[in-house]
């Protein structure tokens, strides 16, 4: 592999991006469209409407806000696997692994939003229509878990097998993404329950998939983050999470 030009400005910013989405989901999600806690899923139809109701500007600028959210998912993708570039060998399947993921995990959350701002644009719709388009935000937002086990189990398999000679981020974080797509798997469950710890108001098919994997994002925008600046300032990028290793010397990285 050739020498690579990267911008750790570019890099840092795609970071950024993270904790950002972050912080934009969450504003959205909880205090302005107060998804958090979730009406049940068995609720009526009648008090699926009646909550839009009573808070359709919330609700309209909360999916405003989770749909930017949503879109900056892309930078934050495409700047992890900048680094996994840098971690390969030869054909560079886990980067295009990656970004594929990236592109397919955004046009598929974006959807929930825009299921959840139609509800909130039509309150005065058919109580069972209001329901329906709320459902399926819900599983446009967990059920597509394998999507994103896949995105994380591909930044996993980069750190584990990294070829850079460097270990640019520690195998600690590696695992870590391993269990987040374990615990993002009783998502699949919503399906089957209404109620309950695996309906998509519950600890397992809700709670545990949606805060491990926001806490997945914000810990590996930390990591490339410290990445970008030990490689601004002329440092060993690779001295973050362990030392060099005694692989064959790693393509250098060159600042554009």
């Amino acid at each position: 592999m050739g020498s690579i030009e990267l911008n750790p400005k570019a890099v840092s910013l795609c970071a950024w991006m993270g904790p950002g989405l972050t912080v934009l989901f969450f504003i959205g999600f909880v205090p302005l469209a107060d998804f958090l806690p979730p009406l049940s899923p068995s609720a009526s139809s009648q008090q699926v409407a009646a909550m839009y109701q009573e808070n359709l500007t919330g609700i309209r600028t909360g999916t405003i806000l989770m749909m930017l959210a949503m879109t900056l998912l892309a930078a934050w993708g495409v700047g992890v696997a900048a680094w996994t570039r840098h971690m390969e060998r030869g054909v560079p399947l886990l980067t295009y692994l990656q970004v594929a993921c990236a592109g397919a995990g955004v046009s598929v959350t974006v959807g929930f939003c825009v299921c959840w701002g139609v509800a909130a644009f039509r309150p005065d719709i058919t109580p069972d229509i209001v329901r329906a388009l709320n459902d399926t935000g819900w599983f446009l937002f967990l059920f597509i878990w394998p999507v994103f086990d896949l995105w994380a189990i591909a930044i996993s398999l980069a750190i584990l097998w990294d070829s850079s000679g460097m270990q640019i981020f520690p195998r600690w974080s590696a695992y870590l993404g391993i269990w987040v797509a374990l615990l993002s798997v009783p998502a699949a469950l919503i399906i089957y329950f209404k109620s309950g710890v695996f309906s998509f108001a519950g600890l397992f098919g809700m709670y545990i998939p949606l805060f491990v994997y926001f806490i997945f994002i914000v810990t590996m925008s930390w990591l490339s983050i410290r990445a970008a600046r030990r490689f601004s300032r002329g440092e060993p990028v690779g001295c973050i999470g362990g030392a060099r290793t005694p692989a064959s010397q790693p393509a250098p990285l060159r600042r554009s």
